[in-house]
């Protein structure tokens, strides 16, 4: 062998165990990639061996963004950071990115729309009880109450109104305010007609546990309301008040209620015959309903307070009565003649209309016979009921 041929032999020895020291390295990091599970990426880039004098690991590392540069050996861990940045993939760098998706409790940041809770501030809505406060238009049983005087409108009583229901009165009286006799302002004896022969006088023990009512007995008494106090009651109007008798209702005539009428110039009354309650005109001396009929019209006992309220209704005409609420047919006046109940009253009275001009209460006949209370008298617009 030649001395030139000598350094050629050195020199393929050397590459050989160079070789075989690479093969020796590049096992190791295939069983390192191994674990990685791309280690025959790894290793492939290994082949270029020469990456390893070059650092292209390093660049191999790069694509240990497939996580297998975990065969780059140390300098994976370099790209661990590649790892643990770009690709979750990467492995257990993923998990410590998981961290990252940890950063998913960033959306349990969505505990913020936890803040949805703010939408639970939807109780807000809750603070539809403030709707509920809509039971201000329950207080809209107070405007109910304003119509009427609702039984606040009893508080008219203050005005001396015993008023309650659905409309205000305009002759209100529940005598609560009386002392010795009668309002003067409200109340006046009218004689026009021939001297009081009865009395009228304040007692206590009202209606519904009320402290005062008047008490009208010994005969013939008209208790007018005073001058100018009608004036406001309008054609078609209601009269409401309290009575109680003691006795049944007589078969002979009596009246409690006479109204003043200026279309016929007499006085339309409400009164008793023949044990029933009954209309009747003066002038004409008719009745309603009719004589045998009246038997079976209103027939309130003895000693009982109850609620009667009167329509006059001018335009129509039309005449209505109810006794605690329920109304009477006996007596309807409503412009179709029925047999025993207003023909005879229609056959009297064609055409005629009520236009009244005053009010009174006591009685109208001069029997002496009859006792009578009164109570809660409220003349209005409209109906204001029996709720005290």
């Amino acid at each position: 062998m030649s001395s030139r041929s000598m350094p050629r032999v050195a020199l393929r020895s050397l590459s050989a165990v160079c070789l075989l020291a690479l093969a020796a390295c590049g096992s190791g990091g295939a069983s390192g990639g191994g674990s990685g599970g791309a280690a025959s990426g790894g290793s492939g880039t290994s082949t270029g061996g020469s990456a390893a004098t070059g650092g292209t690991t390093g660049s191999g590392g790069k694509t240990g963004s497939g996580g297998a540069t975990s065969s780059g050996g140390a300098t994976a861990t370099g790209g661990s950071k590649g790892s643990g940045g770009a690709s979750a993939s990467g492995g257990a760098t993923a998990t410590g990115g998981s961290s990252a998706s940890g950063g998913a409790t960033a959306t349990g940041g969505s505990s913020a729309s936890g803040g949805a809770t703010a939408s639970g501030g939807a109780t807000a809505t809750g603070g539809q009880s403030a709707t509920g406060g809509s039971t201000s238009a329950g207080g809209h049983a107070a405007s109910g109450g304003a119509s009427g005087g609702g039984s606040t409108g009893s508080g008219g009583a203050a005005s001396g109104g015993g008023s309650s229901g659905g409309g205000a009165c305009i002759i209100c009286d529940d005598f609560e305010s009386s002392t010795s006799g009668l309002d003067a302002a409200k109340w006046v004896i009218d004689t026009s007609a021939g001297a009081a022969a009865g009395k009228a006088e304040i007692v206590s023990g009202g209606a519904h546990g009320s402290g005062k009512a008047v008490k009208v007995s010994g005969g013939y008494i008209k208790v007018a309301a005073a001058a100018g106090t009608f004036s406001s009651v309008p054609l078609h109007f209601f009269i409401r008040l309290n009575m109680k008798f003691d006795m049944a209702q007589p078969s002979g005539h009596v009246t409690y209620l006479m109204l003043d009428d200026k279309t016929k110039m007499g006085q339309l009354r409400i009164g008793a015959q023949n044990g029933g309650m009954i209309w009747n005109y003066d002038t004409t001396d008719s009745i309603l309903p009719d004589y045998n009929a009246a038997a079976m019209s209103l027939s309130p006992p003895a000693n009982t307070w109850h609620c009667f309220e009167f329509e006059i209704d001018g335009n129509a005409p039309a005449l209505h009565a109810w006794m605690d609420g329920t109304e009477s047919m006996q007596m309807l006046l409503d412009g179709t003649a029925t047999t025993g109940i207003d023909d005879r009253w229609m056959r009297d009275m064609p055409g005629w209309k009520p236009n009244i001009t005053n009010f009174s209460f006591g009685e109208g006949y001069p029997t002496g016979s009859l006792t009578t209370w009164f109570d809660d008298i409220a003349i209005s617009a409209s109906r204001v009921g029996c709720q005290f």
